[in-house]
């Protein structure tokens, strides 16, 4: 059961140690927590925005539970959460998730996700897009 927190106990908890020792669960509950929470939530640009600004700042300190916590989005195959951490990769040049970017264009190729079948062509130039930008 995810705990509600709100965004400044979000960022207490993410930084609360100096080194990277928060959880891929605890990060990913803080970044579900956070795009929940974004100052607009019908927005999906204003989330993003929220979502890629607090993730900037957990990059710093909490790398490899944030790498951990995208990585689960991606797959997920999914949108939204794979869309959202598929772009996060992007403009954060996230390289460590390279691979798994690849893996998911070939799986959107292959119709090996949840997106829908007449969409196929779209996310596949999403994610090539997101991809060539790692």
């Amino acid at each position: 059961m995810t705990t509600m927190l709100r965004m400044p106990e979000i960022l207490y908890s993410l930084s609360r140690n100096a080194e990277d020792s928060t959880t891929e669960i605890e990060t990913l509950e803080g970044l579900e927590d956070m795009w929940a929470n974004s100052p607009d939530p019908r927005s999906a640009e204003e989330s993003y925005g929220h979502l890629r600004y607090h993730t900037e700042r957990i990059l710093l300190q909490h790398h490899k539970s944030l790498i951990g916590a995208l990585r689960n989005w991606l797959n997920l195959r999914e949108t939204p959460g794979t869309v959202v951490a598929a772009k996060l990769a992007a403009d954060c040049h996230l390289t460590e998730l390279r691979s798994d970017l690849f893996q998911l264009l070939e799986d959107v190729d292959r119709g090996h996700t949840k997106f829908p079948p007449g969409l196929k062509t779209y996310y596949g130039n999403l994610f090539y897009d997101y991809l060539s930008r790692v």
